[in-house]
């Protein structure tokens, strides 16, 4: 914390040492945060990102402050508070508002009325910053903010500038993209609509005279506490379950609005995590759905973003979690089969030491542990004290087609022994002991009537915030005189365009130089195969998608893989990179002459 307390000296901003964060939350509920800093622009905000990753801090934004639960342990982190100088809210054309990510939502919403704009009314009372509405796509009655923002600025982890748009966005139920990028937020554009001054007016008193009514406003709370399951609403689910008024320490289900657990006086992160978990098993037991939490959360020294999750995959044998492994591969998460309950926590703990190369981690965990399977429960609670984020996916499958697939595949069960090779009574016995992690599952995936394609779909919808599928693209630059790469999908020849070596200035440079991409790009044919290839490439990948292909490898070849191989390369990566996840580049050749 040192440098970073030196930095703010020197930019003259604001800081904090051990500053409780119960008087940044709208739960007024937290311990001391190590380090609060008050950045007064984006400039500052970009060093102290850098110096926080240098000095491997953990730093946290935080507008409004009005989704967080901080532990009462408090954070081992450096906070920053998106206040007063990222509040602007400015109009860019007749129906275009910009805004820093520390507006106040509803001044947000007041800006828009003013301006004779549609759209925001839905978000007029949400208690939060511009910038966490984007974070989280907050809604509420029937509206989104990813019905209105097409556009959000932003300091990656990397401490450079940058921005998101459209659907890179990933803008799904309580999710964005920034929820896995570890970015911070600076300012965000919104797409409204002209309408009637009074009619607007009328939708926000409406809807404002709404909440004050159906919700506990008097109450310090994070708003609403727990996701909306689908087809379902939580606060019905709880009353329902006659849990109005339920109480534990400080912490209670409000009688107003059973969605909302709120601070009576006194309550700690502790009161309300037990009295959430309390909720959701008596709701789990009751009706069968499950409950998460909406909120975020802190969890001992280490802050609960998001940014670190686990996955683990079970279930009953022969439903697919080797086809499902296969997938969290793909999809950039790091993979382990068969994990031992036992060593779990240990294992995760190793990981968090270094998690900015393991921040998505999958493990299949199932009854081949044997008898030491008994502690997948206490083992998978005890992940979370490393800031990981743990989800269960469970996958199911009838008796009949299990019964098929191991006749198929002549594979033994894991049981077939205890039962003298009767598979049917494997099957029972093995489902007797995957009862209890069923019913902590997050998610249960019947794959009796899916094939793989349906199988990566689903977890992609599940586990990725969309229905968008995923795909690892690999651009990759040559030189002919070397060889063409034996794992190319795809090999295109730039040979045919003006050669930068015969340029005295430029043969010394490499296409990673600005000067050499803007000779290469110079020229007409140049962007017309630039425009073509996309055009092509961005044709051929979903259909690769549909066929089950996770990885495509471009490589793109010159005469030496110097010069323009090598800005072709980087130009299809920075286009890709603007439509997918995991698009990485490579070039074989830069380094010979």
């Amino acid at each position: 914390m040192e440098q970073l307390i030196k930095l703010c000296e020197k930019f003259n901003c604001k800081y904090l040492q051990n500053e409780k964060m119960s008087l940044h939350t709208t739960f007024k509920i937290g311990g001391n945060a190590r380090l609060v800093v008050y950045p007064q622009n984006e400039e500052q905000i970009s060093e102290l990102v850098k110096c926080a990753k240098a000095e491997n801090v953990r730093l946290i934004a935080v507008g409004n402050g009005s989704n967080l639960l901080v532990d009462d342990d408090g954070i081992d982190a450096c906070v920053l508070i998106l206040g007063e100088p990222f509040s602007q809210i400015e109009l860019i054309d007749d129906e275009t508002i910009y805004a820093k990510a520390g507006a106040k939502l509803i001044a947000l919403c007041r800006f828009a009325y003013e301006h004779s704009l549609s759209g925001l009314e839905f978000a007029y009372g949400i208690p939060g910053s511009a910038g966490g509405a984007a974070f989280m796509n907050a809604g509420a009655y029937g509206g989104e903010m990813k019905d209105v923002l097409y556009k959000c600025e932003h300091i990656d982890k990397n401490g450079d500038r940058g921005f998101l748009e459209n659907d890179d966005l990933k803008l799904s139920y309580r999710h964005s993209a920034y929820y896995d990028n570890g970015a911070v937020i600076t300012g965000l554009y919104l797409k409204l609509k002209k309408g009637e001054k009074s009619e607007i007016k009328e939708k926000m008193d409406d809807l404002i005279g709404r909440r004050r009514a159906k919700q506990p406003l008097e109450y310090p709370s994070a708003g609403s506490t727990f996701k909306r399951p689908e087809g379902y609403f939580a606060g019905a689910l709880i009353e329902q379950c006659n849990l109005k008024g339920k109480s534990v320490g400080g912490a209670q289900v409000s009688e107003k609005h059973a969605g909302f657990v709120i601070n009576k006086g006194g309550a700690t992160c502790k009161d309300v995590l037990d009295l959430c978990k309390y909720c959701s098993d008596k709701v789990m037991e009751e009706t069968g759905v499950k409950l998460e939490m909406e909120i975020r959360v802190t969890k001992g020294k280490t802050y609960m973003d998001n940014s670190k999750e686990l996955v683990i995959i079970t279930g009953v044998s022969g439903a697919g979690k080797s086809s499902a492994m296969a997938f969290m591969e793909d999809a950039g998460y790091y993979c382990i089969d068969n994990m031992p309950p036992e060593l779990m926590s240990t294992f995760v703990g190793l990981l968090a030491n270094n998690s900015e190369y393991y921040p998505k981690v999958a493990m299949v965990v199932d009854v081949r542990s044997g008898h030491v399977f008994e502690k997948i429960i206490s083992s998978i609670d005890n992940v979370e004290q490393y800031g990981y984020t743990a989800k269960i996916v469970y996958l199911d499958i009838n008796d009949t087609e299990a019964l098929k697939r191991y006749k198929l595949t002549r594979r033994k069960h894991p049981f077939a022994d205890k039962f003298n090779g009767n598979i049917q009574n494997a099957l029972d016995y093995e489902r007797e002991i995957l009862a209890p992690l069923r019913l902590k599952a997050n998610h249960i995936i019947d794959t009796s009537s899916i094939d793989t394609h349906q199988l990566r779909a689903r977890l992609t919808e599940l586990l990725l915030g969309d229905a968008k599928e995923y795909m690892n693209i690999h651009c990759m630059s040559f030189g002919f005189k070397y060889g063409v790469p034996n794992s190319a999908d795809f090999v295109i020849d730039v040979r045919c365009l003006p050669n930068p070596y015969w340029n005295e200035s430029l043969r010394n440079k490499t296409g990673l130089d600005k000067e050499v991409q803007d000779f290469v790009f110079s020229f007409d044919e140049s962007k017309q195969l630039l425009k073509k290839l996309i055009d092509f490439l961005d044709f051929l990948n979903p259909l690769y998608i549909r066929e089950g292909k996770s990885q495509i490898v471009f490589a793109i070849g010159c005469t030496g893989g110097n010069h323009r191989s090598v800005a072709f390369a980087e130009a299809l990566k920075d286009y890709f990179s603007k439509k997918w996840d995991n698009v990485t580049v490579s070039h074989r050749d830069i380094d010979r002459k």
